[in-house]
């Protein structure tokens, strides 16, 4: 059975982009965990074989999102951290301090490739 989630944060969006994920507008996507993703973006579908299994997250706003989400398992690693370490560690508390972070600054294609594991 297919359920519809409807992601609306611009920042979510940023982080799919990451990801190879389309982004902009906001997001809708049928999955189920054994069939393919579809995600209309912008008016424009785009077709994924799976669902998510691994995260890269760019600043405290998108770590933030994927905290908030539950995807701690999939983040694989983050960059620009360091600003936001200590209200997320607030929020969020010692999982802040497990974070990979790969790069004190927005990533590079080297940060990225880095950090796949």
């Amino acid at each position: 059975m297919n359920r519809t989630i409807t992601r609306v944060a611009p920042t979510l969006a940023a982080v799919t982009v990451l990801l190879g994920v389309a982004a902009g507008c906001g997001t809708e996507s049928d999955a189920t965990a054994s069939d393919t993703v579809t995600v209309t973006n912008c008016g424009a579908e785009v077709t994924f074989d799976q669902p998510l299994d691994r995260l890269f997250a760019n600043d405290g706003g998108m770590i933030a999102i994927a905290l908030a989400a539950g995807a701690r398992d999939k983040m694989v690693a983050v960059s620009a951290l360091a600003r936001d370490k200590d209200v997320l560690r607030l929020e969020y508390g010692p999982q802040v301090d497990t974070l990979d972070e790969v790069a004190t600054e927005p990533p590079t294609l080297e940060n990225i490739v880095g950090g796949q594991t």
